[in-house]
């Protein structure tokens, strides 16, 4: 039996700058492929293209859970100012199905919706920062992906993506996911 596979992700990602990692200071041996050194402060890191591509797809997977739920949330956390301001106008200018909040900071308003999931960026959800996760389960918030470079012993049985999301190719990258994910009627 001949089985067509759709390689259309892993095509753009290798075409793309996000399997590019930069300033690593630490050897994260099941994220980092290679390390090139460009002098002795500039390092970049090429990603496992196959992890990587393992945790786009869980994170396209929880989209496509939201879009099925009735009574469905998505809160976005975003540190970066920049990068606010273009998530918040991006999704302002499309039709949604369910109520989507980007904020700044981690503090995530209540509503009362029964399915909800935080997307974050580049925020610590660490064993260290307990009173957060707290936080966010007194919300009825069980969904958490994250998108950071940093090594965790424990991720509280959230989704992760090993990236860092400072760059604006990487964002618009994103974008592009959230638009064939989150907005497509082919899903």
């Amino acid at each position: 039996m001949n089985k067509h596979i759709n390689l259309n992700l892993y095509k753009s990602l290798l075409e793309s700058d996000f399997i590019l990692l930069n300033n690593t200071s630490f050897k994260a041996q099941n994220y980092v492929v290679k390390e090139v050194g460009m002098s002795s402060k500039q390092k970049i890191s090429t990603l496992n293209v196959l992890q990587l591509v393992k945790s786009l797809k869980q994170l396209i997977r929880l989209f496509q859970f939201l879009k099925t739920q009735k009574n469905a949330g998505l809160h976005i956390v975003v540190a970066n100012k920049q990068h606010f301001f273009l998530l918040k106008e991006y999704l302002l200018t499309r039709p949604l199905k369910f109520k989507i909040n980007v904020q700044n900071s981690a503090l995530v308003k209540k509503s009362g919706d029964a399915t909800q999931m935080l997307f974050s960026f580049e925020q610590d959800y660490s064993t260290g920062n307990t009173r957060i996760l707290k936080r966010l389960l007194s919300e009825n918030i069980f969904l958490i992906q994250k998108i950071n470079s940093k090594i965790e012993v424990n991720n509280w049985g959230a989704y992760k993506l090993y990236n860092d999301s400072f760059d604006f190719k990487k964002i618009v990258f994103l974008i592009a996911l959230f638009e064939q994910s989150l907005f497509s009627s082919n899903n």
